[in-house]
């Protein structure tokens, strides 16, 4: 391997495999792990959060200024997830659950 053809230094391959591991498997294996006890439509709708995190992450640390189609995308994203919460059924039986009477 020459250095020239890898473009990225050790270092950085680290970090990019810190993040890969901490920030895509352990988040990916938390959800997986969530939909135990969670409606799995319910999981997808807040799962599409993920963007506005994004968005104000960069607002916060990068001092990114979004566009009004970015607002308004973000609004739709958080009022989507607002109404999928309070539309919710009521929690079936899990299995394992002692029945209460």
């Amino acid at each position: 391997w020459s250095t020239a053809a890898w473009p990225v230094t050790w270092p950085q391959a680290g970090l990019l495999l810190l993040l890969g591991v901490f920030c895509t498997a352990l988040a990916h294996g938390l959800f997986i792990h969530s939909l135990a006890v969670v409606r799995a439509q319910l999981a997808g709708v807040v799962a599409a959060l993920e963007p506005v995190y994004g968005v104000v992450l960069a607002v916060l640390l990068l001092g990114e200024e979004p566009s009004a189609g970015t607002l308004m995308g973000g609004a739709l994203i958080v009022g989507a997830t607002v109404m999928a919460m309070y539309n919710r059924e009521p929690q079936v039986q899990r299995r394992g659950a002692v029945a209460r009477g």
